[in-house]
């Protein structure tokens, strides 16, 4: 593929880059995750988490946890984020930090909405807790008339005739390290992501204008909760790089903006977006929500890298200022022109 340029007086490259992302506030600032269960009376369970889904599809997978660890169908759980009415603070949606952060609250709920559940399901059959078993979206007393089985609906109104609460919470924080490295900014973190990118791209030697080609990511994020999550993830990263690293530029004259809008501030748009593979490498991070941890921000890192060091590749020359605009590429090879 490298050879097969499109044209002769355009020359193909392929660059290789890695990078990693903390996951977390790091040591000196508070991390802290909070979550909420609640029984609904149609034997539904609402899910609060503060943090909320900008995009990168958390409440999916707080979702999954819930369901998984609930032992019910996820079609009983309802994800509410973000209303602070109706939520507990769960610190902000940064640091590569939500997943691993909702997800260990969530988890943290969980044995209290079973504690809570059980007993119910005792009192109402009149069965030792011992004798209460989770079934699939239903709950068994064992008793000497046999099994005998108790919905959703069913706890949720023996609950609220005896004036119970139906709503449990959790809480979580984020494992830091002990000892800052000096002038770090909080490092050394506990937890990071991973991330490994590979871009071919096509050099116009007579334009300088670059093209990316293919891109291939590979992520990891620990154990992968929402695969078409993670791929989302990583495609929607990668193109951020692309616009950062080949388009998106800031001009000023004087003090002020010459880029005033999108007409000359340049982004990429699916004509500038390559065919984008993803192959995540799971490596069970222990303490995460069931192997998972954050990779929110660094699907965007290396792909920056990766790009220059296959212009490199392609065209011989390194450029030193982003973005990597025609006119320097351009320039830069005239320049290595001359010298030559």
């Amino acid at each position: 593929m490298k050879k097969n340029s499109s044209e002769p007086w355009k020359k193909r490259g392929i660059g290789v880059a890695t990078s990693f992302h903390a996951v977390g506030m790091g040591i000196g600032l508070p991390d802290y995750g909070a979550a909420t269960i609640e029984l609904m009376p149609d034997g539904t369970f609402k899910i609060g988490v503060g943090c909320e889904d900008i995009g990168g599809g958390n409440s999916t997978v707080y979702a999954q946890v819930a369901a998984e660890l609930l032992n019910c169908d996820i079609e009983k759980i309802t994800v509410i984020q973000g209303d602070t009415a109706k939520t507990l603070d769960s610190g902000t949606v940064t640091a590569s930090r939500s997943t691993y952060t909702g997800g260990k609250a969530i988890a943290a709920a969980v044995p209290h909405m079973f504690r809570l559940l059980t007993e119910a399901a005792s009192a109402l059959h009149k069965a030792e807790p011992e004798n209460i078993l989770i079934g699939e979206n239903e709950y068994y007393a064992i008793t000497e008339n046999g099994e005998q089985a108790s919905t959703y609906e069913e706890l949720y109104a023996y609950l609220q005739e005896n004036r119970l609460s139906t709503k449990v919470e959790g809480h979580f924080m984020l494992p830091k390290e002990k000892e800052e490295l000096p002038g770090s900014g909080g490092a050394p973190h506990h937890l990071y992501g991973y991330l490994t990118h590979l871009a071919l791209v096509e050099v116009d030697t007579l334009t300088g204008e670059t093209e990316v080609l293919r891109v291939v990511s590979i992520p990891d994020a620990g154990k992968v909760l929402n695969p078409q999550g993670l791929e989302g993830q990583a495609e929607g990263g990668a193109v951020m790089g692309i616009g950062y690293t080949l388009y998106e530029d800031v001009l000023m004259e004087g003090g002020y903006h010459q880029t005033a809008n999108f007409t000359n501030y340049i982004i990429p748009t699916i004509r500038e977006t390559p065919v984008i593979e993803t192959f995540p490498v799971e490596s069970t991070e222990e303490t995460g929500p069931f192997g998972a941890k954050g990779i929110g921000e660094v699907v965007m890192i290396p792909i920056i890298a990766a790009i220059m060091n296959a212009i490199y590749d392609a065209a011989g020359v390194r450029i030193m200022h982003l973005p990597a605009t025609p006119e320097r590429i351009y320039q830069a090879l005239k320049s290595r022109d001359v010298r030559q």
